[in-house]
């Protein structure tokens, strides 16, 4: 695996391994400078953040200077909090254990143990502990359809190597027994050297969905899948600015936005085609900012809009919700679930992968999530 690495991952693998040994030895150092006197507590802690402030800010610009990438930057920055700032601040709860200074020790101690607990359980448990999240739309127009249905979204698949996980996401979206399954782009995310091995892995998951959903399986593209030949081979059909029609008369009218213009405002075109079918709509987008013009009280029409993209923000702070979104609708909207808007449905997945790349692989308060519809009595 590691022979597969490129020079940018190299590279930054590199400056990682510098940050995390220079950022301990110096740590060390500018902590015992204070030896053979009594440093309070509180003292010593603003130390603690004052060096890793410091030592994070340095780090974040040399990355972002080497490779112009936010996500490397979340990187380094995870590295110096956790890598750095932990066993700095273990080291000093137990050197001061060692002193007789017992009390003073459970602060740095315990600040220590939540920094590295907490980054074992959003990197190790998180991230593979997938949700299935229902809902039941039942609306004057699901009302007409023939008969209910069940909707499966699979969004941000985003795997840069295909393997158990994502096998066991797809058998169980199989033994869910949905009529459709809509994905809403970012599946494949590798360096060239690796895309076409994985993208052919990627490909065999859809072997998995057994029995293969009745009305089938749709598709739109997303920020890493520069490649349109990727379904190729499967029985996915790929909705980018095209629509369909599944389900007994009138059915479930299926409108795919390209990544282009699910970042543009929903046009009235739309609305027109979806207030024109009697059967009930969805409209299918990979970034969820095409719904901003509907996101009032007053809502928009009757219709289910669904997007990806933000993966629910992968790190969630308790009672504020996802720092980052990368997308212009609310946060409240960006970080998951349904919500209504008028007549209108919008929902963002959380997704089931993770970025890749540069980004640190952690899921925290934020678990991924298989969504299932339920439409109709």
């Amino acid at each position: 695996m590691f022979l597969d690495l490129t020079f940018r991952e190299w590279a930054l693998a590199a400056l990682l391994l510098a940050c995390d040994l220079g950022g301990l030895l110096l740590g060390a150092r500018f902590l015992r400078s204070g030896r053979g006197r009594q440093v309070g507590v509180l003292p010593e802690f603003g130390r603690w953040l004052l060096f890793g402030a410091t030592w994070g800010i340095v780090w974040a610009w040399v990355v972002a200077f080497a490779f112009a990438s936010k996500f490397a930057v979340l990187r380094v920055l995870t590295h110096v909090a956790v890598f750095v700032l932990a066993p700095l601040s273990l080291g000093r709860g137990l050197s001061w254990v060692r002193r007789g200074r017992r009390n003073a020790a459970v602060l740095p101690t315990a600040v220590g143990l939540l920094m590295v607990g907490g980054y074992l359980w959003a990197f190790l448990v998180e991230p593979r502990w997938v949700e299935v999240t229902w809902h039941r739309i039942d609306t004057p127009k699901t009302a007409n359809l023939a008969e209910p249905m069940r909707v499966a979204v699979l969004a941000d698949i985003q795997t840069d190597a295909v393997g158990p996980y994502e096998e066991d996401v797809f058998r169980s979206v199989a033994d869910l027994q949905p009529d459709l399954v809509i994905l809403p782009g970012d599946f494949v995310q590798t360096f060239a050297p690796r895309f076409r091995e994985q993208r052919e892995k990627f490909r065999a998951l859809f072997d998995l969905l057994e029995p293969w959903p009745r009305y089938g399986v749709f598709a739109v593209l997303g920020d890493i899948d520069p490649d349109p030949t990727l379904f190729d081979g499967t029985r996915v059909q790929r909705i980018d600015d095209r629509s369909a029609v599944v389900g007994l008369s009138p059915g479930v009218q299926l409108l795919g936005r390209s990544l282009r213009r699910s970042r543009e405002p929903l046009e009235s075109a739309d609305i027109a085609r979806i207030e024109a079918h009697d059967g009930y709509s969805i409209v299918v987008g990979h970034a969820p900012d095409y719904v901003l013009p509907i996101l009032g009280a007053d809502g928009g029409p009757e219709a289910l809009f669904l997007a990806g993209h933000t993966h629910g923000g992968q790190i969630v702070v308790p009672g504020f919700g996802p720092p980052i979104t990368l997308t212009s609708v609310p946060r409240g909207v960006a970080a998951g679930g349904l919500h209504a808007f008028g007549d209108a449905r919008v929902c963002v997945s959380r997704g089931v992968g993770m970025e890749r790349g540069f980004a640190p692989r952690v899921r925290l308060f934020c678990r991924p999530e298989v969504v299932m519809f339920e439409l109709g009595r």
